[in-house]
């Protein structure tokens, strides 16, 4: 037998081997009866969670967005201690949802975060965050090409044809919802006295 005619069979082996693996998957011990193409897409499909940056229903910068807006207003030493570890940077997030935390630093020492009891005068820190919080909410506001009032007056209309244009009926029900929001989130800064903007 020459070397092309053992090529010529070797290639034919693995060929029959391919042919006989490639099969349902039932029972087959070798593959422990998973598709491994399935396995792959899977793997490529999961990526990182992007942080949820958001205003919530009640005009409140999500926790994410809320972390991100006071790691903006902090000086770098303190954003440096918040970032030093994954588990820093949540404890830091948790201690900003539940409503209270103070930064002490000295110039010897790294700072140290501690939650403290809730006060009626919010923090600069936080005061900052309010404000930019309304003023992406504003700015946000601005950008849609009708009012929340015209939205509604479109809503009633658009219900009173009964089962006409569905599918304008539920974008009209949430950009609603959105505008709501935005508008609860200008609110809190306006309820305390310090404009969003120049024109708040």
């Amino acid at each position: 037998m020459s070397g092309d005619e053992e090529d010529v069979e070797m290639d034919g082996k693995e060929e029959d081997e391919e042919d006989e693996h490639d099969h349902d998957h039932g029972d087959c011990d070798s593959c422990d009866g998973h598709d491994h193409d399935q396995d792959h897409d899977e793997e490529e499909e999961e990526e990182e969670p992007s942080p949820d940056l958001h205003i919530t229903h009640s005009g409140s910068p999500s926790a994410d967005l809320t972390l991100l807006l006071h790691l903006l207003h902090m000086d770098r030493q303190t954003v440096k201690s918040i970032l030093s570890s994954p588990e820093s940077l949540f404890q830091f997030r948790e201690q900003l949802q539940s409503g209270g935390w103070t930064v002490s630093s000295s110039s010897t020492s790294s700072p140290s975060i501690s939650p403290s009891p809730a006060i009626s005068t919010p923090s600069p820190i936080t005061q900052a965050v309010l404000l930019q919080t309304a003023e992406l909410a504003r700015k946000k506001l601005e950008a849609y090409p009708t009012t929340l009032e015209e939205d509604r007056e479109m809503l009633k209309k658009v219900e009173k044809e009964g089962e006409g244009d569905v599918p304008l009926r539920w974008a009209l029900i949430l950009r609603i919802g959105e505008k709501v929001a935005l508008e609860r989130a200008v609110g809190k800064v306006v309820k305390r006295g310090g404009g969003c903007c120049d024109h708040c």
